[in-house]
């Protein structure tokens, strides 16, 4: 099976509850926002970056966000579905995966993945720029009294998720800077 590239932060499944079906394929009617350009595309198109949920961390596969996302989608799609029919979602096999459709809706946009990304970046400064405060009567290094250092994080899609340790040596203390995410 190939490798999916194409990774929606807005399901297809329930992309398709909004399209016309033409063939094999559903098409959405989009509006551009940045430019106000007006189109008609495939689902597959909308809701999706490149990417996005690639993981770039040792021992993980890197479309195994992706493929967690896919068994989930399953469910919800069948749930859309069914609501889609019934008009009803009074039933917990139809609500649960409905509730968690709204969650996914909200933590997998770019919006929130950038402001986690923002968060974590300067939440690293912050502790590093107070450890090189305190440091800087210590009797340290040039590399760190100058405020060199460097953050190794891996990534999913083009976002920040964790923070490695940062260790940082002096001839007086063991400095260490780390946050999981």
């Amino acid at each position: 099976m190939a490798e999916a590239h194409n990774h929606h932060y807005i399901p297809q499944c329930y992309l398709r509850e909004f399209a016309k079906k033409s063939g094999k394929r559903h098409q959405v009617f989009t509006i551009n926002l940045g430019n106000g350009k007006i189109f008609t595309t495939s689902v597959r198109n909308v809701g999706a970056i490149r990417d996005f949920n690639k993981i770039e961390y040792d021992d993980i596969h890197p479309n195994m966000l992706e493929m967690k996302y896919a068994k989930i989608e399953d469910d919800i799609a069948v749930a859309l579905q069914k609501i889609s029919e019934t008009r009803l979602f009074t039933s917990t096999k139809i609500r649960d995966p409905l509730l968690f459709l709204m969650t996914l809706l909200s933590i997998r946009h770019p919006n929130f993945r950038k402001k986690i990304d923002d968060f974590t970046t300067q939440f690293a400064q912050r502790m590093i720029n107070l450890n090189l405060e305190h440091s800087r009567n210590q009797n340290t290094p040039d590399s760190i009294r100058s405020g060199e250092y460097t953050i190794a994080a891996p990534r999913i899609g083009k976002s920040l998720t964790r923070l490695r340790l940062l260790i940082l040596f002096s001839s007086r203390c063991l400095l260490a800077i780390g946050c999981c995410w």
